[in-house]
């Protein structure tokens, strides 16, 4: 997964990577190796990337999947509008 993730960031220029559902739930056990394979890329040593954990909870599934729909038909997403 810290690969995916590492390649990610080298093409799209991310700045924060957020993790949800159980690899979050985890905690540093997941997300430590993750971390650590994407700040050991050579093209993203010098990068200020954080990867952190969701703080929705058990919510993270259905708000992405609201934000894609709502993307879909032209509205744009926010967390203050259904937090």
């Amino acid at each position: 997964i810290g690969t995916v993730l590492a390649d990610t960031a080298i093409w799209t220029d991310l700045q924060r990577i957020v993790v949800g559902g159980e690899l979050a739930e985890a905690g540093d056990v997941f997300l430590a190796p993750m971390r650590d394979t994407v700040t050991g890329r050579p093209m993203l040593s010098g990068a200020d990337i954080s990867l952190v954990p969701s703080r929705l909870g058990e919510r993270t599934e259905a708000l992405g999947a609201l934000a894609l729909a709502m993307d879909a038909f032209g509205q744009h997403y926010s967390t203050k509008e259904v937090s």
